[in-house]
């Protein structure tokens, strides 16, 4: 084990012994009465005060180095669950006996002298039949007392006793865990009445891990208005064998109260969970910095020693640990020296006016080691912390500030001597975003939106019992993005806010739900195997909203829910070409839509998978995780090989009997990787085993099993049972859940909560055939016509089981059941959906038809546009005919023109204006209609909302039953526009050139075109009236240029007839190509960025040996050019670039990897990886 990894293995065990939380907690006092070191005695204070935020952010920190791995939508979308997440980690902290507040004011609220001796008078408390126990390390003390008379009731409380002389000091020892007892509960051993019997191993594992530490501990029953304590003193194993120390700092002087572990290096616990009895043993030095910790038998040991309590802040202990020594007798000389961090970091915190924030605390966490610190800035907002060399994450913590939007975390690397400033800025927030969320337009209450921005941070917020939400943020230039979730998933939203400002009110969503979308199989062209690892994606086309999917594990299917619509339907895989249709209409029906995707040569990954010993590890889970997710199992030589994108993964390797081995940003290039891995065996091990039988007892074999721990740290691994039906998992401790999916030959099997602590556990699992079945049709109850493709569900009211089914071309469905009570509902598209029936299945097939009311469908009208390059007067209406309530098209529609030139949003009553007829559309056959229609007045290039420039329109379905019988649209509008104005020049960019900024654009394409304008700003978004350039090319060379300022640029097409185009796309550029001082280099060179990760601006650095032509380019991890910041000439010499994450167009890109390459023309190219992290 190398000295990181066992340093942070002793960390994760130390942190949930509660006897370290209880030293933190108490150790001031006990300096204060001790020693006159007031230097000290203040450290130790300080350190009390931090107690809470320490445990608390143990957890926390947990939550923001998992959720600042995320790229995308829904991982930022659980970033903006911070606070949720953080109130859920307070709490399960305070569950597991984190209270030490509660207890220390218990103690103090006694009635008894503050100075109080162990007595037995009315309780008769005692510990193993004495009033002063002394028991060796790790064995658990049994406690018995009498209830005063009337009383059923008590109150245990473990205290540690600092100075073991027996007795309670008020000030000096310190509660560490409480429990409430009643007489003849689960933990009472005796039923005798008013007789209570307790061994203290019972009350659990985590509350009962004080018994694994040297220490002396007092114990205090109270039952009504008495209360009596008995000590127990845990001494040293009476063995020959120990390890023995001192721990100094650099200038040889004793270091009390270092935390002292000693592990069978053999039979540990592994990485994760507490320490177990006989596994390891925990101590602190002595006054004089020495220790000893006996063990019970000569062996190997590994001996750590550090600052767990945060009493000499900045100290390390070097070595790390003593690792497997041998131990065969009483060993001497395993010294420890704290010494100073090798690095610093400080900063300041501030508000972004610059005003310091005092109070503010700060975590920083090492990515893989045993540093978890919290500081507090000063008055000044100030903090500083030597550390050593290596990886970490700091952030803010939200907890300990109100009023601000906190930004995520950011990751650092310090490396050995050098000092990192970072300038953390918080926002204070003055404004609300609020508005309402509707569920197919009625108000849900426990929705959830989620708000971030990419400057100032996060927040959330759920709505009321009205689906009123209100978001607390701050004013600014930018805006909010916001994203709406619900608990189920055949919903869309019509609204997408991607820049909401501050102070926005009536910023509601409005989700519909939607039975109609698409299903089917992803399937190898070549070789028709269904394929599980893809992803769907379906863009409507008449407003270009996004819909996804993947594919469900049961029914090897994907299901998209979709709103009526024309789609281009997307779909793709690892190791597969990607897969565009166009041709999708989507009207109120589930339509099966099998995709087939066209194999690709891929790159391919291989290695070995061999223990630290070098040995093989066959059967092992190889699993690379990024742009897709593939894994393969290692053969018997431990070799695997698997093909899969381009890009950053994760790398896992699951084997038994092996710690998991996880490295992240594992680069996958084009011409293949060759990766090897090298798994930790398990010391101590944890056995999932058991036999999976039918219902006539006989073994099920071939059928796979899937295990995956949920805590403390991720491990999966999967097998078929033997012919005996039976499987065996060797695994890391840890809880697990169990699963057994069987193609429905079986009901599925789901087991959770599998807490194996280095024990083993049997599972006799029983595959239930199905005992019965419910069927029928579901069908319109108005027309009597069979319904296809209804959705059925039926819900076990005894157990609490969902089961899905849906019906076919015929309106039939068939739904296998075990024996039990049950209510089943159905729905389709357009129509309402079920009641909740009633039935039993008893080994039985029950039939039930389900009658369903349809919903009539409204036209809508989806667009009214202008009709491009004419001179005025026309626009596009598109509309969807809707449904009448045969679930059947309209013959026909009328379309009507509304004699107003308002904007639909002051048009009020559409009924109370007069209608012009403008046409009538029979019945083609179409989803989506369109046609032309005339307008009454003409808007110009320029027109905004409030001008009164609009036509207005209204599409009229008409049925079968009668002129009569019509439905109206709700209005639309759009307007007309006669200025046949240039085209939008495109793709402009700008790089650095010799001469100063290159400007550079597409030609467009207009037959009178007359010239370019290029407006030039050094304030983003904001240009003078006047353009910085004139010309009929297509770039300029800006040289009014200077380095270090960032300058913007935009380019205007103006016709022969003055007519502009709209303005291009922002681009921006800081001119930074600055050639460094020193001699000329002897080679070309790409150096690594810096600082790496960074936010927002980071350094790339290159040597010319000799002059040429440099391209120097950014692209995103799928290969996607996003910007080239340096194209030109240039002279022999070093030169650095900075690279703002815009892209070419100017805009902000999202946090991620991205790879930079340089190319000197014909002599040079190389790349590097970069981590943008907001």
């Amino acid at each position: 084990m190398e000295g990181k990894e066992a340093f942070s293995k002793t960390f994760k065990m130390l942190s949930v012994a509660f006897l370290l939380v209880a030293l933190l907690f108490s150790l001031p006092d006990v300096f204060a009465k001790d020693t006159d070191n007031q230097e000290l005695i203040n450290q130790l204070k300080a350190a009390r005060q931090k107690l809470q935020v320490r445990n608390q952010m143990l957890k926390v920190n947990q939550f923001q180095l998992k959720e600042k791995s995320q790229q995308n939508l829904s991982q930022l979308k659980h970033q903006s669950q911070f606070h949720v997440k953080m109130n859920s980690a307070i709490q399960s902290i305070s569950e597991e006996g984190h209270f030490m507040n509660v207890q220390k004011s218990r103690r103090e609220r006694s009635k008894l002298s503050p100075l109080f001796k162990v007595t037995q008078e009315t309780l008769n408390l005692l510990a193993d039949g004495v009033t002063a126990d002394t028991v060796e390390v790790g064995a658990a003390p049994i406690l018995t007392w009498t209830f005063p008379t009337g009383e059923t009731q008590a109150t245990l409380e473990v205290i540690v006793d600092f100075n073991k002389n027996g007795i309670f000091d008020s000030g000096i020892d310190t509660t560490i865990f409480s429990v409430d007892l009643e007489d003849n509960d689960i933990y009472d051993s005796d039923p005798t009445a008013g007789f209570y019997q307790l061994d203290m191993s019972a009350i659990g594992e985590k509350d009962a891990s004080f018994i694994n530490i040297i220490w002396d501990f007092i114990v205090a029953v109270s039952s009504g208005t008495e209360e009596e304590m008995v000590s127990i003193s845990f001494q040293n194993l009476s063995t020959i064998y120990s390890v023995s120390g001192t721990v100094t700092d650099e200038s040889s002087n004793p270091l009390p109260y270092i935390v002292i572990i000693v592990e069978d290096a053999e039979a540990t616990g592994g990485t994760e969970g507490p320490p177990a009895p006989g596994v390891s043993w925990i101590t602190l030095t002595e006054s004089d910095g020495t220790y000893r910790v006996n063990v019970p038998d000569e062996g190997y040991y590994n001996i750590m020693a550090f600052d767990h309590l945060g009493i000499y802040p900045g100290l390390y202990p070097d070595p790390f640990l003593y690792e497997n020594q041998s131990v065969m007798g009483d060993e001497v000389g395993f010294d420890f020296t704290m010494v100073q961090g090798n690095c610093t970091l400080s900063g300041v915190v501030q508000d972004d006016n610059g005003n310091p924030i005092p109070g503010a605390e700060i975590y920083v966490s090492s990515k893989d080691g045993p540093i978890h610190i919290d500081l507090i800035t000063d008055d000044q907002g100030n903090f500083s912390i030597n550390l050593m060399e290596g990886a970490y994450w700091i952030g803010v913590d939200p907890l300990s500030l109100e009023g601000y939007l906190v930004p995520p975390g950011q990751e650092i690397y310090i490396s050995e001597g050098e000092t990192v400033d970072l300038e953390l800025i918080l926002y204070p927030t003055d404004e609300t975003i609020s508005g309402t969320v509707y569920l197919d337009d009625n108000p849900i209450e426990g929705a959830r939106v989620f708000c971030w921005h990419d400057t100032y941070g996060i927040t959330a917020d759920e709505t009321d019992e009205n689906g009123n939400y209100t978001l607390n943020v701050k004013s600014g230039p930018e805006g909010y993005h916001l994203h709406l979730e619900l608990d189920f998933e055949n919903f869309y939203v019509e609204e997408q806010y991607d820049n909401i400002p501050a102070g926005s009110e009536g910023i509601d969503f409005h989700a519909y739900t939607v039975n109609g979308g698409l299903f089917g199989y992803v399937i190898d062209s070549e070789t028709s195997d269904t394929l599980m690892d893809v992803w769907i994606s379906a863009e409507r086309m008449d407003d270009g909203k996004w819909f996804y999917s993947g594919i469900d594990w049961e029914t090897r299917q994907y299901m998209m829910y979709l709103p009526d619509g024309n789609y281009i339907l997307h779909a793709g895989a690892p190791g597969y070409d990607d897969y565009t249709d166009s041709s999708i209409t989507i009207s109120g029906e589930m339509i099966q839509h099998d995709i087939f995707l066209e194999p690709k040569t891929l790159p391919l990954v291989q290695g070995v998978i061999t223990d630290t010993a070098g040995n093989p590890i066959p059967d092992a889970l190889v699993v690379f995780d990024g742009p897709w997710h593939q894994e393969t199992m290692t053969d018997e030589n431990g070799e695997y090989n698997l093909w899969t994108e381009p890009g950053s993964y994760v790398f896992k390797v699951f084997a038994e009997k092996h710690y998991p081995y996880i490295e992240y940003d594992v680069w996958v290039p084009e011409m293949g990787l060759i990766k090897d891995a090298s798994l930790t065996p398990l010391t101590q091990f944890s056995i999932i085993a058991g036999q999976v039988k039918d219902e006539s007892d006989n073994p099920v074999s071939s059928i796979m099993v899937n295990i995956f721990r949920t805590s403390p740290a991720e491990f999966y691994y999967h097998k078929e049972t033997d012919d005996n039906g039976e499987f065996n998992f060797h695994v890391p401790n840890g809880t697990y859940v169990l699963d057994i999916w069987s193609d429905f030959q079986y009901l599925p099997v789901h087991i959770d909560t599998i807490d194996v602590q280095g024990d083993s556990i049997w599972l006799d699992i029983l595959l239930r055939e199905p005992a019965g079945a419910v069927q029928g049709i579901v069908f319109d109850s108005y027309t009597n016509r069979p319904i296809k493709w209804a959705w059925v569900d039926v819900y076990n009211v005894d157990t609490d089981e969902w089961f899905y089914g849906g019906t076919d071309d015929s309106g039939r469905y068939y739904i296998p059941l075990p024996n039990g009570n049950f209510e089943i509902t159905a729905g389709a598209y357009g129509f309402i959906p079920s009641e909740p029936i009633d039935f039993t299945i008893s080994d039985n097939t029950v039939e039930i038809n389900i009658g369903l009311e349809a919903a009539l469908r409204l036209p809508k009208i989806l667009a009214v546009r202008d009709i491009p390059h004419d001179q005025g007067r026309w626009v596009r209406i598109v509309f969807w005919g809707g449904l009448d309530w045969d679930e059947m098209p309209f013959e026909g529609w009328s379309v009507w023109r509304i004699q107003t030139f308002k904007p639909i949003d002051q048009l009020g009553d559409p009924y109370a204006y007069k209608w012009d007829f403008v046409t009538y559309i029979p019945f083609h056959g179409d989803t989506v209609y369109r046609l032309d229609a005339h307008t009454l007045i003409d808007s110009n290039a320029y027109t905004d909302d409030t001008g009164e420039y609009w036509s207005t329109f209204v599409v009229s379905g008409h049925t079968q039953y009668g002129m009569w019988d019509f439905y109206d649209s709700r209005p639309e509008a759009g307007y007309s526009v006669d200025n046949i104005v240039p085209s939008v020049p495109g793709n402009v960019t700008a790089s650095t050139s010799v001469e100063g900024i290159s400007v550079s654009w597409e030609a467009i394409p207009d037959e009178d075109f007359g010239y370019y304008e290029v407006y030039k700003s050094t304030t983003q978004g904001s240009y003078t009236s006047e353009p910085a350039f004139k010309t009929i090319e297509t770039n300029v060379i800006d040289s009014d240029i200077e380095v270090g300022n960032t300058y913007y640029y935009t380019v205007v097409a103006v016709d022969a007839n003055g007519n502009k185009s709209a303005p291009s796309a922002e681009v921006s550029l800081t001119y930074t190509a600055i050639a460094e001082e020193g001699k000329i280099p002897e080679k070309f060179a790409l150096y690594q960025n810096f600082p790496n990760p960074f936010n927002p601006t980071t350094n790339i650095k290159f040597d010319l040996p000799e002059a040429g032509f440099v391209q120097l380019s950014i692209y995103d991890i799928n290969g996607r050019l996003i910007k080239n910041i340096a194209s030109s000439n240039y002279n022999p010499g070093t030169y650095k670039v900075i690279w703002d994450a815009t892209d070419s167009n100017g805009l902000k890109v999202p946090s991620g990897i991205y790879i930079y390459r340089t190319n000197v023309r014909g002599k040079f190219t190389s790349s590097g990886k970069m981590l943008l992290m907001k």
